[in-house]
């Protein structure tokens, strides 16, 4: 084999490495594409999740997404980014601060999550009002006269 006939063979196998990428690319945008019109109705939900979790309070779903470009696995991952609020305490007992954070829960698609969050949606209103009422409390406490 000469050398050019060496470097022929490397770009006729880098050109079908191109094409496995892109199509592997086209894969991956159609899962996020179907990924996304499925949870379409639970996107900008709010749900709460009861006290007996570690991790409990109100959750705000903001986007959701799914990872299937995994160099050699044909793994799906979803993607559900969710927003979470709480408080900074002066001695648990003063809110100095409020919270915001951002956190993303994955899970497979075989796992109905949409099933799972449903039952778990409560409106606006109610997920915002502790929210609220810790923005008053920190007004109120700094305002507050030593």
């Amino acid at each position: 084999m000469t050398h050019e006939e060496y470097v022929q063979s490397i770009n006729k196998e880098q050109s079908l490495i191109r094409r496995l990428f892109k199509s592997r690319r086209d894969i991956s945008t159609e899962i996020e594409k179907i990924t996304k019109d499925y949870y379409k109705d639970i996107i900008g939900k709010f749900f709460y999740i009861s006290p007996e979790n570690i991790n409990d309070g109100f959750y705000f779903i903001y986007d959701i997404g799914s990872c299937s470009s995994y160099a050699s696995d044909d793994k799906v991952e979803i993607q559900l980014h969710v927003r979470q609020y709480g408080t900074t305490t002066n001695a648990f007992v003063n809110v100095v601060g409020v919270d915001i954070m951002e956190k993303t829960l994955y899970f497979s698609p075989s796992t109905d999550m949409k099933s799972k969050i449903e039952p778990l949606i409560v409106s606006e209103e109610e997920a915002l009002k502790p929210l609220k009422d810790y923005c008053n409390r920190l007004i109120d406490n700094f305002k507050k006269k030593s």
